[in-house]
């Protein structure tokens, strides 16, 4: 049996939770990261060979020997949408990865960095993707991010958005990703014996990765948390009558997360032995695919919705529509046009969808809220009543 180890560049520290597959054609894939000499500069003062660093090792000839690849190194700049982020993948080791028909590579991490523009540095946690195609990364979760996580609260490894898990489907090019984050009431992080409350979010893309739908929270369960998301390779067909063709491309995801409940949250940290018995909890998700990179409920118009309830206190909803991908803005402004909040501000592909407003930190009143999606516009009143 050979070592991983002996292969690595620099050193003998891999991560804990690496993820493996198996081709067809047998050729192996590890997917994790390993420890160097800390981060490169602004984070640290390693240089790009010794820097630690998120890859995968391959073998060609059944885990004989291994060869590296690097895709970051700690202290990179990853997201093109604020290059002030920089990114330490090694940090928590939290990845997972597919090999597609194709060869190409996709895989998800958990994205911690340190957020760097003066006067502020804050800590910022997003849900990477990165395909070997594009060799490009790209947040897969909420673009907003303003909370500041605090590392005391956090479950076992747990920080922010974690243990993501990813699939693929062959024959339809979708891509299914799942992972886990804190619950958020208002500004404040749900917690439960001194730690972080989690729920499990995903989301989808028709295209081999190059859109992805906006993140969807699944669980949204206040007396629990759901932790450890880990999927089936592979996506399966959804099950249908055989006279209905028009459903042969529906896809099916399955995945597994451990569901705690709030009187044992916290039972995964740093070798703590559980509390009580926690449940394994089987999902499954469906997609519908009418061809390759083609969504069948894609929307005939931009349009943007009233929000609802109006009145309200101290959420409403709102919902728009998108026919292309474009990049969104959705911003709430007071009776003065004073930005209030930002509620979307990231790419997004064709479709349905509903966001949320929480007003518990604003004062009564009347409030607009404003939709910009390529050349669409479009402005509606709403009302807080306390």
């Amino acid at each position: 049996m050979d070592s991983l180890a002996d292969n690595a560049p620099y050193n003998n520290d891999q991560g804990l939770d690496p993820s493996f597959q198996v081709r067809p054609n047998g050729v192996l894939y590890v997917f994790t990261s390993l420890s160097g000499n800390g981060s490169r500069p602004p984070l640290g003062t390693a240089s790009a060979d010794s820097a630690d660093r998120m890859g995968y090792f391959r073998s060609t000839n059944g885990g004989t020997t291994w060869t590296w690849t690097t895709v970051a190194l700690d202290g990179q700049a990853l997201d093109p949408t604020d290059t002030a982020d920089y990114f330490i993948p090694e940090n928590f080791g939290q990845i997972d990865g597919v090999v597609d028909a194709s060869g190409v590579i996709h895989m998800v991490f958990n994205g911690y960095a340190i957020h760097q523009r003066a006067p502020d540095t804050t800590t910022v946690v997003k849900l990477m993707y990165w395909n070997s195609s594009s060799n490009t990364f790209r947040n897969i979760s909420r673009s907003a991010e303003t909370h500041n996580y605090d590392p005391a609260l956090r479950s076992g490894n747990a920080l922010g958005r974690v243990y993501p898990t990813i699939s693929y489907d062959p024959t339809t090019n979708v891509l299914f990703s799942a992972w886990s984050e804190p619950q958020i009431s208002g500004a404040q992080q749900d917690t439960a014996n001194g730690v972080q409350l989690y729920d499990v979010w995903y989301a989808w893309s028709n295209d081999g990765g190059a859109t992805w739908t906006a993140a969807t929270n699944l669980t949204q369960t206040p007396t629990a948390t759901e932790l450890f998301t880990s999927s089936d390779r592979w996506l399966t067909q959804t099950p249908t009558a055989a006279s209905d063709q028009s459903l042969t491309h529906n896809r099916r995801a399955h995945f597994l997360y451990l569901s705690e409940t709030a009187a044992n949250t916290g039972c995964f940290v740093f070798g703590e032995g559980p509390r009580s018995q926690s449940a394994w909890i089987y999902r499954t998700l469906d997609r519908l695919v009418t061809s390759v990179g083609d969504d069948a409920n894609q929307p005939l118009a931009f349009s943007l919705k009233q929000n609802y309830p109006n009145p309200f206190n101290p959420s409403t909803k709102i919902q728009y529509s998108i026919t292309k991908n474009s990049f969104v803005t959705l911003k709430v402004y007071d009776i003065l046009g004073r930005d209030v909040a930002t509620l979307v501000n990231q790419d997004q592909p064709a479709g349905d969808y509903t966001v949320n407003f929480d007003a518990l930190d604003v004062s009564n009143g009347t409030y607009f809220y404003r939709i910009q999606a390529g050349s669409f516009t479009d402005v509606k009143k709403m009302m807080v009543l306390k």
